[in-house]
């Protein structure tokens, strides 16, 4: 079958783009009925030195040959230009683990957060464990803002950026055939004397490192060091066998299966891939070094990659057609024309009812002007009489709320401060596991919107400071206050602070 019948029968395109230094490296991707197909790669050598108009025209003679005019854009990012962190959370943060990651991510980076571009995966060390491993990818916004502008100057709208830790983990995880089956792996890009280990755990990202290699008679060394290293995180038994994938011009490693603890798959024929290589991509060499860019338009041909991530904005993500607003435009011009139609209508009747309205109130006004002077004189009662009774309601919200803490709080958690204004309580304490509390005071029926408003601090005895705020919701708080069984832990005020 030729190369034009098979472009006839894929579903769709994906065009992968990777900026390395002075390289900008292309790969267009498409995926059949039951394959998924490598059509060109592309590499433009000192680009930054060429003219833009001259790069666009040459990505268009590269599109246009491949018969490609819609596509998915994916930009992937060198792991140099992004800053990797690890959390450890408990399992009881995940229902709250995107406001966790926010307060935490000005204490990861030691910059703005509106300079930065961030996301995040979530995996567990083991099926039943209590943690949960958060691993928070930053890039910089300025870096971002400037590839971006390089993308839309030679004709390129981004859809998808990917570092490249993720975009390597969905490629095995994405693609079939040599990787069919992988549970557990670690997958190694080398580059001259660096090297990228990614690590993959039931299917999920783990950790990703960067391996700086001296001479090339110690890539094997570093090699076995690293296999070690991610053995002893993912909790590998001795007997089982890790599969290590090695892609790269590195010299030392060979594949082999005779190890127990590991066996190493080289990556540099065809075959090799997982993926069937178009006429116009035969060059091994080629493939290898594009393997990035590989990478990023195999994650593109998917509406749902294994592991999700995108560092690009959100306000960015969304693209903008201009007939979209056409049904509104129609809709608005429909209306104002039924108003108007209603306005000529109604002028006449509107002159009629004003006539009768006019004589009505004048023959009604003093009567008026005395019931009005009675129900100033009861809205003032009744001001006064809400105001003390607001007083009096505030003490016993306050015992009511601090009843309500008592019970739901953990036994490893204390209040040093509460503060009620408005409906509005803020609380201000210490927990063994401050990350969980905004989940559990949302699950109280007294209270409503916790949030955080402070980082979450260490004290000097292990102890995580928070300072949470929450709306008061105790409608029918009588009955609870009245009802309520004895409390967890003792609440003794101290002038204006009270503690669990």
């Amino acid at each position: 079958m030729d190369g034009k019948t098979l472009s006839g029968l894929s579903l769709r395109k994906s065009l992968g783009v990777y900026v390395q230094g002075k390289d900008l490296r292309l790969a267009l991707v498409s995926k059949g009925l039951r394959s998924i197909r490598l059509l060109d790669i592309l590499t433009f050598s000192e680009f930054r030195l060429k003219p833009t108009a001259e790069i666009r025209d040459e990505i268009g003679r590269f599109l246009h040959r491949n018969n490609t005019t819609q596509f998915r854009c994916v930009v992937v990012v060198p792991r140099e230009h992004v800053i990797t962190r690890q959390l450890d959370l408990p399992s009881q943060a995940e229902a709250n683990l995107t406001k966790v990651v926010e307060y935490q991510l000005g204490s990861l980076v030691p910059s703005e957060s509106t300079s930065v571009c961030y996301d995040f995966c979530v995996s567990k060390l083991a099926p039943q464990s209590k943690s949960l491993q958060v691993t928070v990818f930053v890039l910089m916004k300025s870096w971002l803002d400037q590839t971006l502008s390089l993308c839309e100057s030679v004709g390129l709208q981004v859809d998808l950026v990917l570092p490249s830790s993720i975009a390597g983990a969905n490629y095995v995880l994405s693609v079939s055939g040599p990787f069919k089956g992988v549970n557990t792996a670690l997958v190694t890009h080398w580059r001259e004397h660096q090297c990228e280990a990614v690590g993959l755990s039931r299917k999920t990202f783990h950790h990703s490192r960067e391996i700086q290699v001296s001479e090339s008679d110690a890539a094997f060394e570093a090699l076995q060091t690293e296999i070690e290293f991610f053995r002893g995180r993912a909790n590998l038994g001795d007997d089982v066998a890790l599969d290590v994938w090695v892609l790269g011009n590195v010299e030392g490693i060979v594949a082999t299966s005779a190890e127990k603890r590991f066996k190493v798959h080289r990556m540099s024929l065809p075959r090799d891939f997982g993926i069937e290589i178009g006429n116009r991509s035969s060059k091994i060499a080629q493939i290898e070094e594009q393997f990035l860019a590989l990478a990023g338009g195999i994650a593109g041909l998917r509406r749902k990659i294994p592991i999700p991530m995108n560092l690009l904005p959100a306000d960015k993500r969304l693209h903008k057609s201009r007939w979209k607003w056409v049904p509104v435009y129609a809709l608005l011009g429909a209306n104002l024309l039924l108003l108007l139609c209603l306005a000529v209508r109604g002028f006449v009747q509107d002159q009629t009812y004003s006539t009768q309205l006019g004589r009505e109130i004048a023959r009604l006004e003093p009567e008026v002007k005395k019931i009005r002077s009675v129900e100033d004189r009861i809205a003032d009662f009744h001001r006064r009489t809400g105001l003390l009774t607001e007083f009096r309601k505030t003490n016993d919200r306050i015992l009511e709320a601090l009843n309500e803490l008592s019970k739901i709080l953990p036994k490893n958690t204390w209040v040093y401060d509460l503060n009620l204004r408005n409906e509005t309580i803020e609380i201000y304490g210490a927990s063994g596991a401050a990350a969980a509390l905004p989940q559990i005071l949302d699950n109280s029926p007294s209270f409503k919107e916790a949030e955080f408003v402070a980082p979450i601090l260490k004290d000097g005895q292990g102890n995580e400071v928070y300072r949470l705020r929450m709306k008061l919701e105790l409608a029918g708080s009588t009955a609870l206050f009245s009802s309520a069984q004895p409390p967890k832990a003792n609440i003794r005020e101290q002038g204006q602070t009270s503690s669990k």
